[in-house]
């Protein structure tokens, strides 16, 4: 099964459940998905996005995945590092990798990278001669190759508890 281009994502925590909200384009409602999530004291803190499957980044540390096509919810990660403040924190999904950046209860930005592995956050020292650009600008590109900046509106909903 081929994934459209376009899919609009929701999360919801209530009552030791977790509901994903899934639209594809040309859909008329909401394709509910209820799993058990039993942190009720987590909050989703960012979502980020890459080959089929939403990651979800909760103020414990916790890493959640849902994947589109099977429409499985899985927690890939239950520990987090201490000292890192989750809250706030950005998830970036590049090149089949997972990093986490956010700060350590200073104004030090600091950044983490996910062991598919061993299931767990690692501090990462170095982006190896690569750059990182994260902030409320997005870039568009059109078919023609013509490329704008613009800031994405602001939109109530997306990620609650």
């Amino acid at each position: 099964m081929l994934l459209p281009q376009s899919v609009i994502f929701g999360l919801r925590i209530e009552g030791g459940k977790i509901s994903i909200y899934v639209c594809f384009p040309g859909d008329i409602a909401w394709k509910t998905h209820d799993f058990v999530f039993d942190r009720v004291d987590s909050t989703a803190e960012h979502v980020s996005y890459a080959g089929g499957i939403f990651y979800c980044v909760f103020s414990g540390g916790e890493l959640g995945a849902f994947n589109l096509q099977l429409k499985e919810w899985t927690i890939l990660s239950l520990e987090m590092l201490p000292g890192f403040d989750f809250q706030y924190a950005r998830l970036i999904a590049s090149d089949g990798d997972l990093r986490l950046m956010g700060s350590e209860y200073s104004e030090d930005l600091k950044l983490l990278k996910f062991d598919f592995y061993d299931k767990r956050w690692v501090k990462e020292d170095s982006l190896n001669n690569r750059v990182l650009f994260i902030s409320d600008m997005f870039f568009l590109s059109s078919s023609g190759g013509n490329k704008s900046i613009s800031k994405p509106p602001v939109l109530s909903g997306g990620l609650s508890q």
